[in-house]
């Protein structure tokens, strides 16, 4: 005699992960942050946020932003740096620099801090 269990498990099915849904809501957050180092100056592009900013209010911060659903780390890193400052950066420049998981409960945010050489000119003038 077997179980429904065991007939269950057993039973064929094309694609079993085609019935698993999406887990994004339980994910761990991803985020991007680009080091952007201009080495003729030696300095690095930092931006200081407004004091209506969602965190770090009046401070100094390297571009950093989350993914979008589906979104591969590179792009986000690409797409952040551009929505910040302008600055356009092709993917294949990006390097690794570090890589942060803070646990805040069951887990949090991981964010890979990439760096980039300086562009030679910005893509669009800025406010």
């Amino acid at each position: 005699m077997t179980s429904d269990f065991t007939r269950n498990v057993s039973a064929p099915h094309p694609n079993p992960l085609a019935e698993l849904k999406p887990a994004l809501e339980s994910m761990t957050p991803l985020m991007a942050a680009v080091i952007v180092h201009d080495k003729a100056t030696n300095r690095v592009v930092l931006l200081q946020r407004s004091e209506k900013a969602k965190f770090a209010q009046d401070m100094w911060d390297l571009p950093v932003g989350k993914s979008e659903p589906g979104e591969s780390i590179t792009q986000t890193a690409v797409r952040e740096l551009y929505e910040e400052t302008g600055l356009v950066v092709k993917p294949e420049a990006l390097k690794v620099a570090h890589i942060i998981h803070g646990a805040w409960g069951r887990s949090g945010p991981a964010c890979c801090l990439v760096t980039a050489p300086l562009p030679p000119q910005r893509s669009r003038p800025r406010a």
